[in-house]
């Protein structure tokens, strides 16, 4: 449960507890539970991990190395929340692991920024709130500006993107981050274009001479955008969003092809920016 990471923005994935509850819609086809179910785990129940994955941060090669290097991106808990209630009895412990390795950069992503004690993060923390609507959004981006007393850094990863979403002025102010990405699974729900665009091009210009804020996407998902006719041809599933952005009728198609064949590029590029991170 700890491994170099085939996700697009970080090199490892650590993951101290598993298991987790729903809290929005955004946790309807959770990657996490069905990964839990595959192997046979009840996610509904928030388990302690073995002492090895415990220990994988700190692990050493012959030559005494550390395996994951001074540097590299760890994202804590994929398959869990960081700050489940449940956890509670095992987060100091494992700030404190963190700690140890504070030349490694530590991400952490919740859907309960209301909840979380952030004081012992080591400085190198990233701090994201998951949003996958306007309405989750508003919810939850302002509780990170009380971030700013651990100094790290605070980001929104919009995923799975589930409706058009304009980031609030007051948070523009201070984001230092902005991740999107669409569904994957067997049940994932297209992503319009231009609700990318719209956050893109709010990052790249964030008004009242801010400097751009790195904005990263990560995938499309199971959907990717193409013309009616090729969604068609391909016998793959068709679906078409209104100049209102929403469905079933319009100009803007995506057809379902895949996580892999869908792929990453936002209007002919990948868009990969990273905040600063600093010691």
């Amino acid at each position: 449960m700890a491994t170099n990471s085939k996700i697009e923005w970080t090199e490892h994935t650590w993951n101290p507890w598993i298991g987790c509850t729903k809290v929005s819609v955004g946790c309807d086809h959770c990657c996490a539970e069905a990964w839990c179910k595959r192997w046979g785990h009840d996610f509904d129940i928030v388990t302690r991990t073995n002492p090895a994955t415990w220990r994988q941060p700190l692990a050493k090669d012959r030559q005494g190395n550390y395996k994951w290097k001074p540097g590299d991106t760890v994202f804590v808990n994929t398959l869990s929340d960081f700050w489940h209630p449940s956890s509670d009895p095992w987060r100091d412990e494992a700030y404190g692991l963190m700690r140890q390795r504070p030349d490694l950069t530590w991400i952490l992503c919740t859907k309960r920024p209301e909840r979380p004690s952030y004081h012992s993060a080591p400085r190198r923390t990233i701090f994201l709130a998951s949003a996958e609507n306007q309405e989750t959004l508003d919810a939850r981006a302002p509780l990170l500006i009380s971030f700013t007393a651990c100094g790290g850094v605070r980001g929104l990863s919009i995923e799975p993107m589930l409706g058009p979403i304009i980031i609030p002025d007051k948070i523009l102010e201070w984001i230092d981050w902005v991740i999107v990405g669409g569904e994957s699974g067997p049940h994932a729900v297209p992503m319009n274009p231009d609700w990318v665009r719209a956050v893109r091009d709010q990052c790249r210009d964030p008004g009242q001479g801010r400097a751009p804020r790195p904005f990263f996407f990560k995938q499309w998902g199971a959907w990717a955008p193409m013309s009616r006719d090729e969604a068609l041809s391909r016998g793959t599933g068709c679906c078409a969003f209104g100049s209102d952005g929403k469905k079933p009728f319009g100009s803007v198609h995506m057809g379902r092809v895949g996580k892999k064949a869908a792929g990453r590029l936002l209007d002919g590029r990948t868009h990969d920016d990273f905040p600063i991170i600093t010691s």
